[in-house]
């Protein structure tokens, strides 16, 4: 007889013996047992309550912090256009200005080198036309 077939005899006698333990529980003591088994799983059950509530006031001020956090974000990459005391739109004045700028630097190229730089200036021309006139 091999070793595994005495550990499986052995384990049938234990399953025999708890069998016939449990097929020979008196009353008292079944109900005693399935007492406290049901108190067990009332507990169980009002513990896990208990801890869904706690734990789902916590996605409030997490949801808050996150809102707060996203608006300051977006607030932050809004763009601001000053404004002069007399209503017109700095932003537009430093825009010419940033304009003329640019054109007196490329006033020295030669545009016919580079046929896509023409291009890229007359759309730029168009563009401005463009937003000028709405």
């Amino acid at each position: 007889m091999t070793m595994q077939d005495k550990d499986q005899q052995f384990v049938d006698a234990i399953k025999s013996e708890l069998k016939e333990s449990v097929d020979n529980i008196n009353a008292r003591d079944l109900s005693a047992i399935t007492q406290a088994r049901y108190q067990a799983l009332e507990c169980q059950q009002t513990s896990a309550k208990k801890a869904k509530k706690n734990f789902s006031w916590m996605f409030f001020p997490a949801g808050a912090i996150a809102t707060v956090c996203l608006a300051v974000v977006v607030y932050n990459f809004i763009p601001v256009t000053p404004v002069s005391t007399d209503g017109q739109s700095l932003a537009k004045e430093n825009q010419t200005r940033e304009n003329r700028a640019l054109v007196s630097t490329l006033e020295g190229f030669d545009f016919n080198e580079d046929p896509e730089i023409s291009e890229e200036l007359d759309f730029l021309e168009w563009l401005d036309a463009y937003e000028s006139s709405s």
